[in-house]
């Protein structure tokens, strides 16, 4: 049996990294890659988990490690 499972990209335009970067630009295209993403694993039986919502629903700095990129142990657990 197969175990996989494919996650979203998470909207790094909501971090400190994207700061004077397009980040409506940046957002789209997560939302274009995301959704192709989500077709493809309907298509091939695996589950999709959409966490890129999540990503830009809680973009304080305590969801962040110190490079301002990569999430906290704060984030994970959400």
């Amino acid at each position: 049996m197969r175990k996989v499972i494919v996650l979203s990209i998470p909207d790094w335009g909501k971090t400190t990294f994207a700061k004077g970067q397009n980040i409506q630009q940046i957002a789209s295209k997560i939302d274009t890659f995301n959704s192709i993403a989500k077709e493809e694993s309907k298509k091939m039986n695996v589950v999709f988990i959409d966490i890129t919502e999540l990503t830009r629903n809680n973009a304080d700095a305590s969801m962040f490690a110190i490079d301002g990129l990569h999430y906290s142990g704060v984030m994970h657990r959400l």
